[in-house]
């Protein structure tokens, strides 16, 4: 506001006293110096808008932040003792400052769970995502399937009815 404020002063005064500063008399380039200021104070604001139009653009589109590698992040998660595998692992930025994930973990016990939940919380932390969100999905070593894409481990209310005639939840 104060630049357009400026930028309509300055081009005022370079109308009124066009003839001082060397221009010819009754001149019509004097009132150029109105819609030039004008295209500056849009350019100004158009690069100082930019910045702001992709942050919430990559906010609303629900993009991984920059900063964060999803492969990274699922492999890390697979590498943790008793985590059979992960699926549905989503990260996103909900505003300027609040990143969230959330996912499924495949594990055999339930009690490893917990553990499970605190150490991958504690490691989400130190990347700078404070709130995540993680379902678990227990997994019975009888289970035939070969990975969670043929239905491996389920919800603790499995509803796959080819899974339960072979009575592997």
């Amino acid at each position: 506001d104060a630049l357009g404020s400026v930028g309509v002063i300055v081009s005022g005064l370079i109308m009124k006293y066009w003839e001082d500063l060397g221009g010819e008399p009754n001149s019509s380039y004097r009132y150029l110096a109105d819609p030039i200021s004008s295209l500056l104070i849009v350019g100004i604001i158009v690069m100082h808008t930019l910045p702001l139009t992709r942050e919430c653009i990559h906010i609303l589109l629900q993009n991984v932040p920059s900063g964060q590698d999803l492969r990274e992040i699922a492999n890390y998660i697979k590498s943790i003792s008793g985590v059979q595998g992960v699926h549905d692992l989503h990260i996103w930025q909900l505003n300027s400052q609040k990143v969230v994930l959330t996912c499924h973990i495949e594990c055999l016990d339930e009690n490893q769970f917990m553990r499970i939940s605190d150490t991958l919380k504690k490691q989400f932390h130190r990347l700078g995502i404070h709130s995540s969100t993680i379902q678990p999905e227990f997994c019975n070593s009888q289970c035939e399937h070969g990975s969670h894409d043929s239905n491996t481990c389920h919800d603790v209310t499995c509803g796959n009815q080819e899974c339960l005639k072979k009575s592997c939840c």
